[in-house]
């Protein structure tokens, strides 16, 4: 990663910081979460397998046939339509795999690299 860029990007971590306990109860909560059909989450990956950003399909409300998407790039990669790829996949998932019809994402009115994606 770059050095931090701007108020939306994410803080580094080590794995050195991330102790076997820790990553075991992050993976039973999203495993949790994905079982209750609550929140689904994913690596964004370049083709080599190279770790780009994360996204979420969250806040399921299965009644109203809704939910919110989100996403996250290492700043290393901004700029490269990675952005407008996640977005077009989430929405597509979530209409196609999940069957939801309003997906919503929220943007900070001043983060107009992540207005112009979705």
């Amino acid at each position: 990663m770059n050095e931090n860029q701007n108020r939306w990007d994410w803080k580094k971590e080590y794995l050195i910081d991330l102790s076997k306990e820790r990553f075991k109860k992050k993976l039973e909560r999203h495993e949790s979460e994905r079982n209750d059909d609550r929140v689904y989450y994913f690596c964004i990956e370049r083709c080599d397998r190279v770790l780009v950003g994360i996204s979420i399909i969250d806040k399921i409300n299965r009644e109203l046939q809704r939910a919110e998407i989100g996403f996250q790039l290492n700043n290393k990669y901004w700029g490269q339509g990675y952005g407008k790829d996640v977005c077009r996949s989430l929405v597509r998932i979530a209409r196609n795999h999940l069957n939801l019809r309003m997906i919503v994402a929220f943007i900070h009115l001043q983060n107009e690299p992540s207005i112009q994606y979705c």
